[in-house]
């Protein structure tokens, strides 16, 4: 369990990580092209939940940019890079603690299995934790 100050610096780092991956793949997908592709359009039915709601379109918060060091540096090369990500995750260690141990081979059980029209839904248990 987190002590809650800590909860609070971990929802507002996993929103901004959100935020960057998402403003990184909306720029790399229209950084060629000033109109997207017909391809990548959401059917008209889903095109509303495909931008925020119009009060929160220019509020994006008050995070840091990760392009800069703990020490207010900015990143600058690919090797700056390496040496802020291993910050990066360094500080999510600090405060989260470290990643569980990777499951060799996880169970899996199969809780409930319905025959619909022409496929099979099938409703698995399986074990995400080790003692869990």
């Amino acid at each position: 369990m987190l002590p809650n100050g800590n909860v609070m610096s971990v929802i507002a780092i996993a929103r901004w990580v959100t935020l960057a991956v998402a403003a990184f793949g909306f720029a790399a997908e229209f950084a060629s092209t000033a109109e997207p592709p017909e391809a990548s359009r959401p059917p008209a039915e889903l095109a509303g939940f495909f931008a925020p709601p119009e009060k929160y379109r220019s509020e994006f918060g008050s995070f840091r940019s990760p392009l800069v060091f703990g020490d207010g540096t900015p990143v600058r090369t690919a090797a700056d890079w390496q040496r802020r990500r291993k910050e990066i995750l360094t500080t999510w260690h600090n405060r989260m603690g470290p990643w569980p141990a990777l499951i060799d081979k996880p169970r899996v059980e199969v809780v409930n299995t319905t025959r619909r029209e022409n496929l099979t839904q099938h409703q698995l248990r399986v074990e995400i934790a080790l003692g869990g």
